[in-house]
């Protein structure tokens, strides 16, 4: 059974039945990027903050020039 769905895999593949199919549309494919780049921006500002912190705490410890 495998071996049957991946020849017709294969074969849609070089036909190009399935182009277009799978792909969503581009506004579709926008808002999903540009939902990616918030939660990365999130993600970043949030490490940035985190540093920020841990520098504050820690800035006795640091050593400059060293």
């Amino acid at each position: 059974m495998e071996a049957i769905t991946l020849s017709l895999k294969v074969s849609r593949n070089l036909n190009e039945i399935d182009e277009g199919i799978e792909s969503p549309p581009a506004s579709i494919a926008l808002l999903k990027r540009m939902q990616e780049t918030r939660m990365l921006q999130e993600a970043y500002l949030e490490g940035f903050k985190d540093g920020i912190i841990w520098l504050s705490q820690n800035e006795g410890n640091c050593k400059h020039g060293d």
